[in-house]
């Protein structure tokens, strides 16, 4: 089964996320300050905006494919501060 045109550029914006979040210290602290909201001015789903906001790794698998090391470090430790 092929992906649609609105997954695979959404699969692309939530990767393009992660990177700057996982490589800009300022905007991983807006993430950790105000959760979801901190991404609802992105064009994502709230889905992906609950699994960026919540570091689901496993969602992530599913449904944006993979990932770099560094994504999903930036996720694991996400997880760790809601924990």
């Amino acid at each position: 089964m092929r992906p649609d045109k609105t997954n695979v550029e959404q699969a692309s914006t939530i990767r393009r996320i992660l990177t700057s979040i996982a490589n800009h210290h300022d905007v991983w602290l807006e993430l950790l300050e105000n959760g979801c909201s901190a991404l609802t001015h992105l064009n994502l789903s709230p889905e992906a905006q609950t699994a960026i906001s919540s570091g689901d790794v496993q969602w992530m698998y599913e449904n944006v494919g993979d990932i770099t090391e560094k994504q999903k470090d930036f996720l694991h430790r996400r997880r760790k501060c809601l924990a």
